[in-house]
């Protein structure tokens, strides 16, 4: 329901690493850090749809070969959609890491193991 964006921003993760660091001890504490990401589009296709929904489609996709199986009616048409894809890459997780650590949080979890950028394990500093 949201608009086209991250998984999770460095503004938000910034905003939440500020508010949560007033309220829980640096040692309880543990962000997480996406290894994935997310894709959005421009039409939501896939859902239920009224009837005169489909007589709208019918008529703006100019389908004249409306089948039948099992008595009820189907047909086929093709749409354009454009995908949006948001990740994070070495220098986005970096980015993220470094805000952490300036935010003075001690504990960071990846999801998800295997999803990351490789260059990532190469970036890293265990303290």
């Amino acid at each position: 329901t949201s608009a086209p964006g991250p998984v999770a921003s460095l503004e938000w993760c910034s905003r939440v690493a500020a508010y949560v660091g007033t309220k829980i001890p640096p040692a309880k504490l543990v962000m997480g850090v996406p290894f994935y990401g997310r894709a959005w589009t421009d039409k939501r296709l896939a859902r239920a749809y009224k009837h005169s929904a489909v007589l709208e489609i019918i008529d703006e996709q100019r389908i004249d070969d409306v089948r039948r199986e099992g008595g009820v009616p189907w047909f086929t048409y093709e749409e354009i959609v454009s995908v949006t894809l948001h990740y994070d890459d070495v220098i986005s997780l970096v980015s993220r890491l470094s805000m952490y650590r300036d935010a003075v949080v001690r504990n960071v979890a990846f999801w998800r193991l295997g999803q990351e950028d490789p260059a990532i394990w190469q970036c890293l500093q265990l303290e």
